[in-house]
């Protein structure tokens, strides 16, 4: 089983991702608060970006919370070392969670200013 660190620490990793953002997309944080949600100086700007940031990214943490478990279970059929395992899942953990900030915070700079108002979008 020890062969097999990789595809565990994913799990235990992807199914989090998952559940938290099923959660948080039936129970979205209502108001800006310090303790629960997606919580940057842009998507706390005011209502609207916090709203659009929670909303984004709860769908980031199903698709990410999807790709750990999904490329863990490929590697069950191609074990690493326990060590290399665990390092590896680690770092793929901590990209998808650098992926999820990123992705947020590259749509709010697309969808709201610096002051957090909406861009207008000019139709032609």
């Amino acid at each position: 089983m020890p062969e097999h660190t990789f595809t565990i620490t994913t799990l235990f990793t992807g199914i989090p991702f998952i559940i938290l953002g099923v959660w948080f997309a039936i129970y979205p944080p209502k108001k800006i608060n310090p303790f629960v949600g997606y919580r940057t100086r842009s998507s706390m700007r005011n209502q609207d970006t916090w709203d659009e940031a929670n909303r984004y990214s709860n769908k980031l943490l199903i698709v990410t919370g999807t790709a750990l478990i999904i490329i863990g279970g490929i590697f069950y059929f191609v074990p690493l070392p326990p060590v290399a395992g665990a390092i590896a899942a680690l770092a793929l953990t901590i990209v998808a969670a650098a992926t999820v900030i990123a992705l947020t915070e590259r749509r709010l700079n697309k969808l709201f200013d610096r002051e957090g108002n909406r861009r207008v979008r000019e139709t032609v």
